[in-house]
Protein backbone atom coordinates (compact mmCIF):
# COMPACT_ATOMS: atom_id res chain seq x y z
CA UNK A 1 0.00 0.00 0.00
CA UNK A 2 1.26 3.60 -0.71
CA UNK A 3 0.91 6.38 2.51
CA UNK A 4 -0.18 8.83 -0.10
CA UNK A 5 -3.60 7.05 -1.24
CA UNK A 6 -5.99 5.21 1.17
CA UNK A 7 -6.41 1.91 0.39
CA UNK A 8 -9.99 1.23 -1.89
CA UNK A 9 -12.39 -1.21 0.46
CA UNK A 10 -12.92 -3.40 -2.24
CA UNK A 11 -12.78 -7.12 -2.17
CA UNK A 12 -11.50 -9.27 -5.71
CA UNK A 13 -10.98 -13.18 -6.14
CA UNK A 14 -7.82 -14.42 -8.30
CA UNK A 15 -7.60 -17.91 -9.58
CA UNK A 16 -3.98 -18.42 -10.28
CA UNK A 17 -1.95 -21.37 -11.24
CA UNK A 18 1.58 -21.00 -12.26
CA UNK A 19 0.72 -17.67 -13.04
CA UNK A 20 4.42 -14.89 -12.16
CA UNK A 21 4.14 -14.35 -15.89
CA UNK A 22 1.59 -11.68 -15.39
CA UNK A 23 1.76 -11.52 -11.42
CA UNK A 24 3.65 -8.52 -11.14
CA UNK A 25 2.31 -6.37 -13.34
CA UNK A 26 -1.23 -7.14 -11.75
CA UNK A 27 -0.43 -6.08 -8.58
CA UNK A 28 1.63 -3.44 -9.61
CA UNK A 29 -1.67 -2.21 -10.87
CA UNK A 30 -3.69 -2.97 -7.98
CA UNK A 31 -2.07 -2.25 -5.44
CA UNK A 32 -4.32 0.08 -3.66
CA UNK A 33 -7.14 -2.24 -3.42
CA UNK A 34 -7.45 -3.47 0.27
CA UNK A 35 -8.31 -6.88 -0.30
CA UNK A 36 -6.58 -9.67 -3.04
CA UNK A 37 -8.05 -13.43 -2.11
CA UNK A 38 -5.96 -15.19 -4.16
CA UNK A 39 -7.00 -18.98 -5.03
CA UNK A 40 -4.04 -20.84 -5.92
CA UNK A 41 -3.75 -24.59 -7.68
CA UNK A 42 -0.90 -25.89 -6.58
CA UNK A 43 1.82 -23.27 -8.21
CA UNK A 44 5.13 -24.33 -8.48
CA UNK A 45 6.41 -21.02 -10.31
CA UNK A 46 6.70 -18.92 -7.75
CA UNK A 47 3.49 -17.71 -7.55
CA UNK A 48 2.63 -18.73 -4.04
CA UNK A 49 5.57 -16.99 -2.63
CA UNK A 50 5.03 -13.69 -4.31
CA UNK A 51 1.55 -13.98 -3.50
CA UNK A 52 2.44 -14.36 0.55
CA UNK A 53 4.97 -11.41 -0.17
CA UNK A 54 1.75 -8.56 -0.91
CA UNK A 55 0.61 -7.10 2.06
CA UNK A 56 -3.14 -6.61 0.52
CA UNK A 57 -3.49 -10.70 -0.72
CA UNK A 58 -4.23 -13.18 1.46
CA UNK A 59 -3.71 -16.48 -0.24
CA UNK A 60 -5.77 -19.83 0.18
CA UNK A 61 -5.68 -23.42 -1.95
CA UNK A 62 -8.44 -24.06 -4.67
CA UNK A 63 -10.73 -26.87 -3.49
CA UNK A 64 -9.14 -30.30 -4.96
CA UNK A 65 -13.23 -30.92 -5.65
CA UNK A 66 -13.48 -28.24 -8.16
CA UNK A 67 -9.94 -29.49 -10.05
CA UNK A 68 -9.19 -32.42 -12.07
CA UNK A 69 -6.63 -34.90 -12.20
CA UNK A 70 -4.19 -32.68 -13.16
CA UNK A 71 -5.05 -29.88 -10.95
CA UNK A 72 -6.61 -27.34 -12.99
CA UNK A 73 -9.68 -25.88 -12.66
CA UNK A 74 -12.81 -27.72 -13.56
CA UNK A 75 -15.94 -25.41 -12.21
CA UNK A 76 -14.52 -21.63 -12.48
CA UNK A 77 -18.02 -20.50 -11.13
CA UNK A 78 -17.59 -22.98 -7.80
CA UNK A 79 -14.33 -21.32 -6.87
CA UNK A 80 -15.34 -17.74 -7.28
CA UNK A 81 -18.51 -18.78 -5.14
CA UNK A 82 -16.22 -19.93 -2.65
CA UNK A 83 -13.86 -16.50 -2.89
CA UNK A 84 -16.78 -14.53 -2.66
CA UNK A 85 -17.41 -16.14 1.04
CA UNK A 86 -14.11 -14.99 1.85
CA UNK A 87 -14.18 -11.04 0.95
CA UNK A 88 -14.34 -8.58 3.65
CA UNK A 89 -15.95 -5.97 1.43
CA UNK A 90 -19.97 -6.30 0.29
CA UNK A 91 -18.02 -4.76 -2.97
CA UNK A 92 -16.33 -7.42 -5.26
CA UNK A 93 -13.87 -5.98 -8.22
CA UNK A 94 -13.42 -8.18 -11.11
CA UNK A 95 -9.85 -8.11 -12.75
CA UNK A 96 -7.88 -11.54 -13.35
CA UNK A 97 -4.35 -12.34 -12.84
CA UNK A 98 -3.38 -11.51 -16.65
CA UNK A 99 -5.11 -8.00 -16.52
CA UNK A 100 -4.92 -4.98 -15.69
CA UNK A 101 -6.79 -2.12 -13.55
CA UNK A 102 -5.71 1.51 -14.73
CA UNK A 103 -5.80 4.00 -12.40
CA UNK A 104 -9.25 5.62 -13.87
CA UNK A 105 -11.23 2.26 -13.01
CA UNK A 106 -9.92 1.98 -9.48
CA UNK A 107 -11.00 6.28 -9.73
CA UNK A 108 -14.42 5.18 -10.67
CA UNK A 109 -14.66 2.26 -8.11
CA UNK A 110 -13.55 4.24 -5.32
CA UNK A 111 -16.34 6.95 -6.38
CA UNK A 112 -19.14 4.10 -6.81
CA UNK A 113 -18.12 2.30 -3.47
CA UNK A 114 -17.97 5.82 -1.56
CA UNK A 115 -21.59 6.45 -2.52
CA UNK A 116 -23.08 2.62 -1.37
CA UNK A 117 -25.42 1.66 -3.81
CA UNK A 118 -25.72 -1.57 -4.73
CA UNK A 119 -25.73 -2.38 -8.00
CA UNK A 120 -23.46 -4.01 -10.83
CA UNK A 121 -21.70 -2.30 -13.21
CA UNK A 122 -20.17 -3.41 -17.04
CA UNK A 123 -16.84 -1.92 -17.64
CA UNK A 124 -15.24 -2.47 -21.68
CA UNK A 125 -12.08 -4.37 -22.29
CA UNK A 126 -9.04 -2.73 -24.01
CA UNK A 127 -6.83 -5.53 -25.25
CA UNK A 128 -2.79 -4.55 -25.43
CA UNK A 129 -0.09 -5.72 -27.02
CA UNK A 130 3.44 -4.62 -25.77
CA UNK A 131 1.72 -2.13 -23.99
CA UNK A 132 0.06 -0.25 -26.51
CA UNK A 133 -3.50 -0.29 -26.61
CA UNK A 134 -4.89 -2.72 -30.09
CA UNK A 135 -7.53 -1.18 -32.36
CA UNK A 136 -10.56 -2.50 -32.76
CA UNK A 137 -13.51 -2.33 -35.27
CA UNK A 138 -15.74 -0.40 -33.60
CA UNK A 139 -18.49 -1.50 -31.61
CA UNK A 140 -16.61 -5.15 -31.77
CA UNK A 141 -16.06 -4.73 -28.25
CA UNK A 142 -18.05 -5.63 -25.74
CA UNK A 143 -19.29 -5.35 -22.15
CA UNK A 144 -18.36 -7.18 -18.65
CA UNK A 145 -19.27 -7.22 -15.01
CA UNK A 146 -16.38 -5.97 -13.34
CA UNK A 147 -17.77 -4.05 -10.18
CA UNK A 148 -20.77 -5.69 -8.21
CA UNK A 149 -22.40 -5.75 -4.74
CA UNK A 150 -23.02 -9.10 -3.03
CA UNK A 151 -25.88 -8.29 -2.56
CA UNK A 152 -26.96 -8.15 -5.93
CA UNK A 153 -26.13 -11.25 -7.06
CA UNK A 154 -27.24 -14.75 -5.94
CA UNK A 155 -23.11 -15.96 -7.57
CA UNK A 156 -21.52 -17.06 -10.57
CA UNK A 157 -23.45 -20.43 -12.89
CA UNK A 158 -21.43 -22.14 -15.68
CA UNK A 159 -18.19 -24.37 -14.69
CA UNK A 160 -16.24 -22.12 -17.74
CA UNK A 161 -16.97 -18.84 -18.76
CA UNK A 162 -18.84 -18.35 -15.55
CA UNK A 163 -21.50 -14.91 -15.48
CA UNK A 164 -22.91 -13.65 -12.49
CA UNK A 165 -26.50 -14.68 -11.64
CA UNK A 166 -28.13 -11.21 -11.08
CA UNK A 167 -31.18 -10.84 -8.86
CA UNK A 168 -33.29 -9.11 -11.00
CA UNK A 169 -34.31 -5.28 -10.21
CA UNK A 170 -30.78 -5.14 -9.10
CA UNK A 171 -29.57 -1.89 -10.84
CA UNK A 172 -27.09 -1.97 -13.45
CA UNK A 173 -25.01 0.52 -15.05
CA UNK A 174 -21.87 1.44 -17.17
CA UNK A 175 -18.38 2.28 -16.00
CA UNK A 176 -17.13 4.68 -18.99
CA UNK A 177 -13.31 3.77 -18.24
CA UNK A 178 -11.41 0.25 -19.43
CA UNK A 179 -10.22 -2.71 -17.59
CA UNK A 180 -6.73 -3.65 -19.84
CA UNK A 181 -6.21 -7.10 -21.09
CA UNK A 182 -2.45 -7.66 -22.39
CA UNK A 183 -2.80 -10.47 -25.07
CA UNK A 184 -0.63 -13.51 -25.20
CA UNK A 185 0.70 -15.92 -27.63
CA UNK A 186 -1.39 -17.64 -29.24
CA UNK A 187 0.60 -20.62 -28.32
CA UNK A 188 -0.52 -20.04 -24.93
CA UNK A 189 -4.21 -19.66 -25.59
CA UNK A 190 -4.77 -23.42 -27.40
CA UNK A 191 -3.60 -25.23 -24.09
CA UNK A 192 -6.39 -23.21 -22.28
CA UNK A 193 -8.87 -23.31 -24.75
CA UNK A 194 -8.47 -26.99 -24.71
CA UNK A 195 -9.21 -27.27 -21.04
CA UNK A 196 -12.09 -25.10 -21.37
CA UNK A 197 -13.88 -27.06 -24.48
CA UNK A 198 -13.62 -30.17 -22.31
CA UNK A 199 -15.77 -28.00 -19.77
CA UNK A 200 -18.03 -27.13 -22.19
CA UNK A 201 -18.47 -30.30 -23.68
CA UNK A 202 -19.01 -32.02 -20.88
CA UNK A 203 -21.17 -29.06 -19.43
CA UNK A 204 -23.45 -28.87 -22.70
CA UNK A 205 -23.92 -32.89 -23.31
CA UNK A 206 -27.30 -34.04 -24.23
CA UNK A 207 -28.24 -30.06 -25.30
CA UNK A 208 -31.76 -30.08 -26.83
CA UNK A 209 -31.81 -29.81 -30.47
CA UNK A 210 -33.89 -26.61 -30.04
CA UNK A 211 -31.20 -24.86 -27.57
CA UNK A 212 -28.76 -26.04 -29.56
CA UNK A 213 -29.90 -24.98 -33.00
CA UNK A 214 -29.85 -20.87 -31.48
CA UNK A 215 -27.22 -20.57 -29.03
CA UNK A 216 -24.47 -22.76 -30.85
CA UNK A 217 -25.34 -23.15 -34.69
CA UNK A 218 -26.88 -19.86 -35.28
CA UNK A 219 -24.83 -17.74 -33.05
CA UNK A 220 -21.47 -19.11 -34.25
CA UNK A 221 -22.71 -19.04 -38.22
CA UNK A 222 -22.83 -15.57 -37.15
CA UNK A 223 -19.99 -14.92 -35.37
CA UNK A 224 -17.09 -17.13 -36.63
CA UNK A 225 -17.59 -14.88 -39.93
CA UNK A 226 -17.90 -11.25 -38.30
CA UNK A 227 -15.07 -12.44 -36.14
CA UNK A 228 -12.76 -12.35 -39.36
CA UNK A 229 -14.44 -8.95 -40.87
CA UNK A 230 -13.90 -7.09 -37.84
CA UNK A 231 -10.58 -8.13 -37.36
CA UNK A 232 -9.42 -7.24 -41.18
CA UNK A 233 -11.43 -3.99 -41.24
CA UNK A 234 -9.13 -2.71 -38.45
CA UNK A 235 -6.34 -2.07 -41.33
CA UNK A 236 -8.65 0.47 -43.53
CA UNK A 237 -8.90 2.74 -39.90
CA UNK A 238 -6.66 5.00 -40.02
CA UNK A 239 -5.59 5.06 -36.46
CA UNK A 240 -1.76 3.91 -35.35
CA UNK A 241 -1.01 1.29 -33.01
CA UNK A 242 -1.13 -2.86 -33.11
CA UNK A 243 -3.85 -4.72 -34.60
CA UNK A 244 -5.43 -8.25 -32.86
CA UNK A 245 -2.99 -10.61 -33.97
CA UNK A 246 -4.58 -12.99 -37.08
CA UNK A 247 -3.50 -16.02 -34.99
CA UNK A 248 -5.76 -15.25 -31.91
CA UNK A 249 -8.43 -14.13 -33.97
CA UNK A 250 -7.96 -18.14 -35.67
CA UNK A 251 -7.65 -19.66 -31.90
CA UNK A 252 -10.97 -18.16 -31.17
CA UNK A 253 -12.80 -19.53 -34.49
CA UNK A 254 -11.35 -22.78 -33.88
CA UNK A 255 -12.79 -22.56 -29.98
CA UNK A 256 -16.09 -21.89 -31.39
CA UNK A 257 -16.53 -24.32 -34.27
CA UNK A 258 -14.90 -27.49 -32.03
CA UNK A 259 -17.34 -26.19 -29.76
CA UNK A 260 -20.41 -26.11 -32.14
CA UNK A 261 -19.06 -29.48 -33.60
CA UNK A 262 -18.52 -31.60 -30.17
CA UNK A 263 -21.69 -30.58 -28.49
CA UNK A 264 -24.22 -31.29 -31.57
CA UNK A 265 -27.12 -33.15 -30.70
CA UNK A 266 -26.48 -36.28 -32.83
CA UNK A 267 -23.02 -36.60 -31.33
CA UNK A 268 -23.76 -36.29 -27.67
CA UNK A 269 -26.99 -37.95 -26.98
CA UNK A 270 -27.15 -40.99 -25.36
Amino acid sequence: MTSSVSPLPVSTVLLTKNSMRSLPQYFDSMRIVDDIIVLDGGSTDGTREFVQAQPNARLFDQDPHFLDAAGYIQDFSALRNAGYVLARHPWILCVDADEEAGAELLTEVRRVVERDIPGVYFVQRTFTLDGRPVVMFPGSGFDQIRLFHLSCVRGCVKPVHERLDIIPGSPKKILPVPVFVPLAPASAVRPKFDRYLKIEIAYGRNMPWGRWLRWRLLRNMISIPRMFAANLATYVIPKRGPRYPFPLVWEQARYSWLLLWRTAPWRTSS
